[in-house]
């Protein structure tokens, strides 16, 4: 009996010791990584599933489209579907898919994504943002910004390259929704030597080449 009474003695301190010990961890331990880190993984996640699809329907109708500007552009001509079209976007041959995604801080960055191009100058953004650029294979060139809803503190550049569009005296970046249809004209410098137009962006999403 004395025996059992001294190993009950003796479990019940090993007991507490193991207790105190887990106490003081826990007291110690290290702080779970905050929810920016967390958001900041989720944000480029859902970037990159974006780009996927982007690039899987680019793979599905490139040929198809490329077909379909051969025969309007009569072998390759110039200048005929501007006379034969009402719509706002000036007709090009279809891109097919490019994209980059990346990290951007306050110290900024650069895109390239097929022909064009996006500056994000140091201070536009206040923390680090997933930043995903795409172009969309299309008879007009059009390029989604992800994340929808960005905003930056100054505007950021986006150049868009039209050589391989149909001939237009003018041409205009314009914001436009998923049913193409134009939301704003943001601010746009055409430069016809380099054939590529600027824009100065405040926010991000959908935007095209039109007249």
């Amino acid at each position: 009996m004395s025996f059992l009474r001294s190993s009950r003695r003796t479990l019940a301190i090993l007991a507490a010791s193991v207790a105190g010990v887990l106490s003081a961890c826990s007291s110690n331990a290290v702080s779970p990584v905050g929810d920016a880190t967390t958001d900041l993984d989720a944000q480029m996640a859902a970037n990159l599933a974006i780009m996927a699809e982007a690039k899987q329907h680019s793979a599905a109708v490139y040929d198809s489209l490329t077909n379909v500007w051969k025969a309007r552009t009569d072998g390759g001509r110039r200048g005929m579907m501007n006379t034969a079209s009402s719509s706002p976007f000036v007709a090009c041959a279809p891109l097919p898919y490019d994209g980059d995604a990346k990290i951007v801080g306050s110290g900024g960055g650069v895109f390239y994504f097929g022909p064009h191009r996006l500056y994000v100058p140091a201070g536009a953004l206040s923390v680090p943002t997933a930043i995903a650029v795409i172009v969309q294979t299309d008879l007009k060139t059009e390029v989604t910004l992800l994340p929808h809803g960005t905003q930056f503190n100054s505007s950021v550049k986006l150049t868009l390259a039209y050589a391989q569009c149909e001939s237009s005296p003018t041409h205009r970046v314009a914001y436009v929704d998923a049913l193409n249809n134009i939301l704003a004209w943001p601010s746009s410098y055409d430069h016809p030597e380099s054939q590529t137009v600027d824009a100065w962006l405040n926010h991000f999403s959908q935007y095209a080449i039109a007249y």
